[in-house]
């Protein structure tokens, strides 16, 4: 007998892990990946089903649901950025369909839409300034993306063999590294 696909949120009050607080059984699909919005209120899980949710996490409650990938979403990002003087919070995620989206936190909507995988995006990871997005895909390559204006920059990064799965920024953001299935 299979559980249903949940998320669980854990206490790490005294450094150590505690009886769960919060449980979200409100994906129909497998959670890949997960990520707290920069105020520690709100998270968002992106799924098998298709769809990311943002998640009250005091109520538990979904709060918005995300419709666009064309099948599984495999990662998600959040980020703040300035946009006219106001601090916003928008989200980056990769699919199946081979794109990477970034999305309005408070609406909902799809703002942007990066095409330039050959297969599925694995991996998002925005930059610390939030100008800037990488993916990883199973396509091996990795890209640059910039937030500001949606295109690609440079050409796709060919360094590994197999399949990109997890990419992350230092915290200047003068590197990235990227995890591989090389082998």
């Amino acid at each position: 007998h299979r559980r249903p696909p949940y998320l669980v949120a854990w206490s790490n009050k005294r450094q150590e892990f505690e009886a769960c607080e919060l449980e979200i059984k409100e994906h129909t699909g497998a959670v890949r990946a997960v990520a707290y919005f920069p105020d520690g209120t709100r998270l968002a899980s992106a799924s098998d089903d298709g769809t990311i949710k943002i998640i009250d996490m005091v109520s538990g409650e979904v709060v918005l649901e995300l419709q666009g990938h064309e099948g599984e979403v495999k990662s998600v990002a959040v980020c703040r950025y300035s946009k006219d003087g106001k601090d916003c919070v928008r989200l980056v995620s990769g699919g199946a369909d081979k794109t990477v989206r970034v999305w309005d936190a408070k609406t909902g909507k799809c703002e942007q839409v990066m095409r330039g995988h050959g297969e599925a995006v694995r991996c998002v990871a925005v930059a610390p300034d939030g100008k800037s997005v990488v993916s990883g895909s199973e396509d091996t390559t990795l890209r640059l993306w910039s937030l500001e204006t949606g295109v690609a920059i440079g050409s796709p990064v060919t360094v590994h063999s197999g399949r990109v799965w997890s990419v992350s920024w230092s915290p200047d953001g003068k590197q990235i590294a990227s995890g591989s299935g090389d082998g």
